[in-house]
């Protein structure tokens, strides 16, 4: 059956924030509707808009991402990254839903894999295209995989990438996922249908 709407989790693109002063916020994804655990949570401070509680994870140790309600002014830091949690997940599990709330995770990699609403591995390219574009993003072209290799992303995971071939990444060899190494984008040519991999744009 397919998720109720009020479960669904909607995955958007915060741009750069800038204050007037000209001073710089990292990007950040967000998931709308949902705020991190209180085990999750390094540290709640009041902030009087979205860009000052971006802005003290930036300058927070260890802080790649928040919570912010703009009702209440709530500021809710985390260490545990959001982005690479697979996005059809309708309530990951560090975060509870909560109407108004919006959770940002900085932009460490670039990409972020998409998994098939019938599960792993079950996507055509046409699908796998579109579930980017649905999240706001682009498919991943093999360049943009290996950039997020060289900035230290590993995943043992089969995606589409924009020449139609489905591969992923690793930083070491993995037997428990392939028995051989490359520093190259290892090929699932043994698959028909695969995830998604996608770019933030």
């Amino acid at each position: 059956m397919f998720r109720e709407a009020s479960l669904l989790i909607i995955l958007f693109l915060n741009s750069v924030y800038f204050t007037n002063a000209g001073i710089q916020v990292s990007k950040y994804l967000a998931r709308k509707d949902v705020k991190f655990k209180a085990e999750n949570v390094l540290e709640g401070i009041f902030s009087q808009s979205r860009f000052v509680c971006l802005r003290k994870c930036d300058l927070t140790t260890d802080c790649v991402s928040a919570s912010w309600n703009s009702i209440d002014n709530l500021c809710l830091l985390s260490k545990t990254d959001q982005i690479h949690d697979d996005w059809d997940n309708p309530i990951p599990s560090t975060v509870v839903t909560a109407i108004g709330w919006k959770t940002y995770s900085r932009i460490i990699y670039q990409v972020f894999l998409v998994l098939g609403l019938n599960g792993r591995y079950t996507m055509t390219f046409s699908e796998a295209n579109n579930a980017c574009k649905e999240r706001g993003g682009t498919l991943s072209t093999p360049s943009d995989l290996l950039t997020a290799r060289s900035l230290g992303f590993s995943s043992c995971n089969c995606g589409w990438l924009t020449d139609q071939t489905k591969g992923f990444v690793l930083q070491e060899r993995n037997d428990g996922c392939l028995n051989w190494f490359t520093t190259g984008i290892f090929d699932c040519h043994w698959l028909d249908t695969a995830n998604a991999w996608c770019t933030v744009v």
